[in-house]
Formats: structure tokens, sequence, C-alpha cells
């Protein structure tokens, strides 16, 4: 995440989805909370879209390993 205080546009724009899909995201956890700074602007830090981001991705690689031990088996 190349900016330290990304808005809602800027994470929408870095995961190719709508604002709306962020919002829903914040809804049922999958990212954290905005903070509210200046005019009480939504932002996210960025090393907790980072984390968000790692921990999703060793997610995918554990299930890319299952999956191709299942078809091994």
């Amino acid at each position: 995440m190349p900016l330290p205080f990304p808005t809602k546009q800027d994470l929408a724009l870095y995961f190719r989805v709508s604002v709306r899909t962020i919002d829903r995201w914040v809804a049922v956890g999958t990212i954290p909370a905005p903070l509210r700074l200046r005019l009480r602007i939504p932002r996210w830090r960025a090393r907790d879209i980072s984390r968000v981001v790692n921990r999703n991705r060793k997610k995918c690689v554990v299930a890319q390993n299952v999956s191709a031990e299942t078809r091994r088996s």
C-alpha cells in the first residue's frame, strides 16, 4: 500500500472492488474499521491493510496446498 492513510476510494482501486464492497468488508470484519481523521473522512492505516492482505495470502497458499494434496490422493 503506497499511501500511509488510504481513503475508501484508494482501497477500492487497490483491491479492484467497488466502494460499497469496502463498506461491506468493514461491516463483516474482513478489513478493520477506518480511523476518522480531519473532516471526519474515513482513512485506514496502510499497515493494517497490509496485515489483512498477508493473512489472506497465507490462507490462499494453505488452500492451494490442500487442494493439490487432495488431487494427488
